[in-house]
């Protein structure tokens, strides 16, 4: 492991230490599943901290990530939160004249935004962009 990931392994509220191997990280830590305390946080973690921290795995994303128990951070302005629960699933809502109350039940990422409003409006989205062109919930056409 390298210094950095020995220092990062070492601080209050780290689940565990990552690093980057090509397109993707590979955990270099044990997880401490003893600093996870809030309900269903382990069950999160191991569902979810693989596919999180790979989404950094660029030649321009960092070497070395910790991942943080819930309930702690080392942020900085501009900081976009963890791989935690609640940093992750936070509700987007869309609003506009077509646009029904339905929920739309789909685990929607940022970066599914622009495909979606684009595919709502009508306009051909890129097949190289990141992100899924879900179909947005309307109401039934008004005699248009």
């Amino acid at each position: 492991m390298s210094e950095a990931a020995s220092i990062m392994a070492g601080m209050p509220g780290v689940s565990a230490v990552w690093t980057r191997a090509g397109d993707r990280y590979t955990r270099v830590s044990p997880v401490r599943y003893d600093r996870m305390t809030n309900p269903g946080e382990k069950a999160w973690f191991v569902q979810h901290a693989q596919e999180l921290v790979d989404t950094e795995a660029a030649a321009y994303g960092p070497e070395v990530i910790a991942t943080l128990v819930d309930d702690t951070t080392y942020s900085v302005a501009g900081d976009h939160g963890g791989i935690q629960r609640r940093s992750q699933q936070i509700p987007i809502v869309f609003a506009g004249a077509d646009l029904s109350r339905t929920d739309l039940q789909a685990p929607v990422r940022s970066v599914d935004v622009m495909p979606m409003l684009l595919k709502h409006m009508g306009i051909a989205v890129d097949p190289g962009l990141d992100g899924v062109g879900y179909t947005l919930p309307t109401r039934p056409s008004r005699g248009r």
